[in-house]
Formats: C-alpha cells, sequence, structure tokens
C-alpha cells in the first residue's frame, strides 16, 4: 500500500527568494545553539555566504631572488561579493569590513634548492609569512590561513619568493594555487 503524502499548499511555503546580503543582518543557524522560535522564519537560502576563490589556470614563473613577486590569478570558482577582478588579477578587494578567513596556497615545480616562501598582505603591509624547504624530487608546496579583522576596502595580495638559483613555475590549476576569502561575520 502506497503511503501518501500530504504538501503544504505553495501560499504557505516559506520564501525562498531571500533579500541582498546584509552583515549586518544577525541571520541564525538551526544548529540548537538557539531555539526554534528563532529560527522559525527563516528559510536555509537566507543563510548565504561572502567571499571569493580565484586560481591561476597557467604556470607563473618566479625568478629566484630576494625580491617579493605578486602572485597572479585569472580564473574565479567563485565571487560572492565581487572581491575579485579580472583587470587587477592580484588582489582581493574586502567590501564589508569584519572578520575573514583568508587562505592562500602555492605549489612550485620540483626543486631540491633551497626555499620557496609566501606572504599574504593588506594595504602593502604583511599580515603573515611562512617559509618551505625544497624537497628534492618533489613539488614544494606552501599553505597560509587565518583570520583577521579588515575595514571595508582592504585590498589584499599574496607574494611570493624562492631561491633554488634559477626561475622556478608556480603550478597551474585550482589545485595547485588559489587565493580566497570567506567572510565570517562583523565585528
Amino acid at each position: 500500500m502506497k503511503k501518501k503524502y500530504k504538501f503544504a499548499p505553495f501560499a504557505t511555503r516559506p520564501n525562498l527568494n531571500p533579500k541582498a546580503f546584509d552583515p549586518n543582518d544577525q541571520t541564525y543557524i538551526p544548529d540548537r545553539s538557539i531555539d526554534d522560535p528563532k529560527i522559525h522564519h527563516l528559510s536555509v537560502r537566507r543563510i548565504q555566504m561572502l567571499g571569493a576563490k580565484v586560481y591561476n589556470s597557467a604556470t607563473q614563473s618566479i625568478a629566484s631572488n630576494s625580491s617579493w613577486h605578486d602572485v597572479t590569478f585569472d580564473t574565479k570558482t567563485y565571487d560572492q561579493g565581487n572581491l575579485w577582478r579580472a583587470s587587477d588579477p592580484t588582489k582581493l578587494t574586502i567590501p564589508y569590513a569584519g572578520i575573514w578567513t583568508v587562505s592562500a596556497f602555492i605549489s612550485y615545480a620540483a626543486d631540491p634548492t633551497d626555499y620557496r616562501q609566501m606572504q599574504i598582505l593588506a594595504g602593502g603591509t604583511t599580515l603573515i609569512r611562512t617559509v618551505a624547504i625544497a624537497v628534492n624530487g618533489f613539488q614544494t608546496d606552501v599553505f597560509l590561513s587565518s583570520d583577521f579583522k579588515f575595514v571595508a576596502g582592504r585590498v589584499l595580495t599574496v607574494q611570493t619568493r624562492q631561491a633554488s638559483g634559477g626561475a622556478l613555475n608556480i603550478q597551474d590549476g585550482e589545485d595547485d594555487n588559489f587565493f580566497s576569502a570567506v567572510y565570517r561575520g562583523p565585528i
């Protein structure tokens, strides 16, 4: 015997077309940390993400010297908030003040000599920096990620340098390089 399911008429279903994203609105996530009456009027679609993730679909050659080089990105995986512009491919611009998780990853071609470094800058000031020692026969991966408090309009960039003794490529594709910023909430 087939079970019959009752469905609510369309007019009684929640609105699935939320208003535009506003980081100052409080959005509750139904994780049992608050009681149900506070969230019953929200639809799942009101819980939105704001942020961007970009990568370079081609290799980028980095000279071996002590100078920092901007890492370039040419493809977006997602960009909710217009943080990245193809006309300015080395930067992400923060659209709202608040707490942001910023991450960057690059993978250098295999070369056993010396080190690779990467740093994330905000407005030209270094926020975080790391170093990776090259491993013989393997590509060298460099990763950074942390939460930061930003004002609206803050410009972020990723820079790298390496000391292999010759130019090295940053590998191409989303699996081998990316730069992202994701909004966590207001200050």
